[in-house]
Parts: structure tokens; C-alpha cells; sequence
């Protein structure tokens, strides 16, 4: 089975209708069908909630109901790991991107998985790592 990492920017396109969002949902549907595993940092869920409290566009009910959706996707949640942490700092450093984005890179990176983003600043700062792909052409 094929697994890959998402980040925030991606993963929200499943709940938010936004340019790149077909192409967010197929890679949602394979998760769902089993063709393919979706591995996440447990920072997804904070981020991906605070996207949804400061959009203006849900209430606290419907962002409730987001997050209870992302939970019984079974998504393949990594709490944070010492080896993935120092890599992610190595990178926030040496690419000039936060700690924040870092990690979903060094799980990639650290599992030896493709990393696909919606990023484009990030996708900018990332150019050269062979595992991270933009979603526009994942």
C-alpha cells in the first residue's frame, strides 16, 4: 500500500471548497478506498482547526463537525518523535521555514515518503527535495 504525507494546506481542501480541491479529494478517496495511507503529524489537527476558527466562514458547530470528520478518517496520526523533531528543526533553519512546516517535511523525509503540499512559498523554499510535491501536480 502507498503512503504519503499532507499537509494542512492539502488536508483542508477536503472541507473547504478552494482551487486544487478535486485534486485534494482524490487523494482523499484513495485513503478511503485503502489504496493508499495518509500519514500526518498531530500538528495537522491543531492547524487544520485554527484555519477553520479564523476563515470567517464557520461557526464553532460546523468547525466541531470538521474536526469530528477528520478524526473518523483514520488518518495514520504520528505523535512527535526525537528524530523527526531535530530534523525538523535542521530544516527550519537551513530552509528558512517554520518549525511548523518543518515537521511535515521531516516525517517525510524521516519515514522516507513523498510529502505532498498546496504551498506555494513553501513549495519554494523546498526546491531540490525529490520527496516533496505540489499537489497541483501530485
Amino acid at each position: 500500500m502507498r503512503m504519503r504525507v499532507l499537509d494542512a494546506s492539502v488536508v483542508l481542501k477536503w472541507f473547504v471548497e478552494e482551487e486544487g480541491s478535486p485534486k485534494a479529494e482524490a487523494l482523499l478517496e484513495e485513503h478511503v478506498k485503502g489504496a493508499a495511507r495518509v500519514v500526518v503529524p498531530d500538528l495537522l489537527v491543531y492547524e487544520v482547526a485554527n484555519a477553520l476558527r479564523f476563515s470567517g466562514g464557520f461557526e464553532a458547530r460546523e468547525a466541531e463537525k470538521i474536526i469530528d470528520a477528520l478524526w473518523a478518517l483514520d488518518l495514520y496520526i504520528l505523535a512527535p518523535q526525537p528524530d523527526v523533531m531535530r530534523s525538523a528543526l535542521a530544516l527550519s533553519f537551513s530552509r528558512g521555514i517554520s518549525v511548523y512546516d518543518s515537521v511535515y517535511v521531516a516525517l517525510a523525509k524521516e519515514l522516507d515518503l513523498p510529502l505532498i503540499t498546496a504551498d506555494k512559498k513553501l513549495l519554494s523554499r523546498l526546491q531540490g527535495l525529490k520527496f516533496v510535491f505540489d499537489l497541483g501536480r501530485a
